[in-house]
């Protein structure tokens, strides 16, 4: 800058320190896959059938399934916990979970599970969720 800006109090320091910025704390990426493979009779459940919610600050907190197959989740880094909600009438299923995500129980979320783990900062994590419906009742 030149001499007259100078003499006026501005400068490129004088500039950066006033501008200043807030860091933006560090988030990572958890992509949700959803599969669902449909063994009881007449069951034609699809991966949006199914809700995930977050217990724990994340962007989406809660959607459906991608019936395209995966949802990308921003999430803090740290721990994460979400629940699975299963479709009302299936009372049979059994759940398989990727290595990016851990299952925790079912007591905790009676109509689903409870999936957490955990991601570092930056980190772009795949947690692949996989029902098998094994028993439905006909509404």
């Amino acid at each position: 800058m030149g001499k007259d800006n100078e003499t006026k109090g501005f400068n490129d320091q004088s500039l950066n320190a006033q501008q200043g910025s807030t860091p933006t704390p560090p988030t990572s990426t958890l992509i949700i896959c959803k599969t669902v493979i449909n063994q009881a009779s007449g069951a034609t459940f699809q991966p949006s059938d199914f809700m995930f919610t977050f217990s724990n600050p994340a962007n989406p907190c809660t959607f459906e399934g991608n019936n395209d197959r995966c949802t990308a989740v921003t999430v803090a880094l740290g721990t994460f916990t979400f629940a699975e909600f299963v479709p009302q009438f299936v009372t049979g299923f059994a759940v398989l979970f990727s290595s990016g995500c851990d299952f925790v129980d079912f007591t905790s979320n009676p109509n689903g599970v409870l999936v957490n783990g955990t991601i570092a900062p930056g980190e772009t994590r795949t947690c692949t969720v996989t029902n098998t419906i094994t028993m439905v009742i006909r509404g």
